[in-house]
């Protein structure tokens, strides 16, 4: 049953489970050397060019309007990261609540990856950046994607650019900002209702401002408008004494959709360079990690090939160790994120690895 001949005696020390597993070693072997030792230096490049990928995002929006909160959310950074610095000596967390007017292009970058950037475009329509030059002084070709960012409503002049954008055939987004600030509003409003009635009193508000945003975006029709907030959630206090939650998932959805709008190695650029913040991150993270497994096995094996009398197929354990401890780390499970998820969330990293477990890990909010 072993499929090892039986007219043919053993050699010392070897057994039938033995001989099986250098005979498989050996049809891997010939599958290494019949693909060819420059296919699997091939598969290895492949596996780390994501690294060499550069990907610019275009923020655009008028003073006041909340880029600044934006670009540090999308990127996971919170103001404990006030004082880290980029890869070039800049600030790495953009200063929010300034209410200075931004005069030239600001760039950002991703921490785990100085290739991912962020870039602030002023507003335009001033006068040092006219509508009629706004696109060759911002340089608005070199831009992979824009979102298009507003606290009220989109005006003429953001017409006047997305035009330009349109002509690129690039992906673009709207985001209409501090809607936990509508929420708060609202509750200020309707103070007498009850958790049911303020939750759909919210629902109607929603569908409200995104049909008054896309009113003003006229005949931009490619898709929906994203409602973006500083916070994932915000509780409020009825009179009745109840309290209801509120979620805000605009900027999840807004982030999952730009990477799913980006070539795939761009994509999997920056999907490598966010954090495992959310169940569709993870998803995400998951399904392309899965897309390297073959690959390390098959490198891992052609760099171990060597066959040896009475032992099974040598591999490369140097390679397998870092790519799970780079698995590790892009799903938020290795040391270092889990020591600062535990301090966002003042929590022991131990008893966090507990909470995980029985599926029971606080909310954290940006401070």
């Amino acid at each position: 049953s072993s499929g090892i001949n039986a007219e043919w005696p053993l050699r010392p020390g070897a057994t039938e489970q033995s001989l099986e597993m250098e005979g498989n070693d050996s049809k891997i072997i010939m599958a290494i050397e019949e693909m060819g030792y420059d296919k699997l230096s091939e598969l290895q490049m492949e596996l780390d060019q994501w690294k060499t990928i550069q990907v610019k995002i275009a923020i655009i929006g008028q003073s006041g309007v909340g880029k600044s909160t934006f670009m540090n959310k999308i990127r996971g950074l919170t103001s404990r990261d006030k004082n880290k610095k980029d890869s070039q000596g800049n600030d790495l967390y953009a200063k929010v609540g300034l209410t200075e007017t931004t005069t030239e292009v600001l760039r950002y970058e991703f921490e785990e990856n100085p290739l991912i950037e962020l870039f602030d475009l002023p507003g335009a329509g001033t006068e040092r950046f006219p509508i009629d030059s706004y696109p060759d002084k911002v340089g608005i070709t070199q831009f992979d994607a824009f979102v298009l960012l507003t606290a009220s409503r989109f005006h003429e002049n953001d017409m006047k650019i997305l035009q330009e954008i349109k002509k690129l055939g690039r992906p673009f987004f709207f985001g209409r900002t501090k809607t936990d600030h509508d929420v708060q509003d609202l509750a200020a409003e309707n103070p007498e209702e009850d958790a049911d009635t303020f939750k759909q009193i919210w629902e109607n508000a929603q569908e409200e401002i995104k049909k008054d945003c896309m009113h003003h975006l006229k005949d931009m029709t490619l898709g929906n408008v994203f409602l973006l907030s500083r916070t994932d959630y915000k509780t409020v206090d009825l009179e009745n004494e109840e309290t209801i939650k509120i979620e805000f998932d605009g900027n999840q959805r807004l982030k999952n959709t730009i990477i799913e709008s980006l070539p795939v190695l761009q994509k999997t650029a920056l999907l490598f360079s966010l954090g495992a913040d959310t169940k569709e991150l993870i998803r995400m993270k998951v399904e392309e990690l899965g897309n390297r497994i073959w690959k390390i096995a098959l490198i891992s094996a052609g760099a171990g090939a060597v066959p040896l009398p009475g032992f099974s197929l040598v591999v490369d354990i140097s390679l397998i160790e870092r790519e799970r401890a780079f698995q590790k780390k892009q799903l938020g499970i290795d040391e270092s994120s889990l020591n600062k998820k535990a301090e966002l969330l003042s929590m022991i990293k131990d008893d966090l690895i507990t909470a995980i477990k029985k599926k029971k890990v606080p909310t954290a909010t940006l401070r």
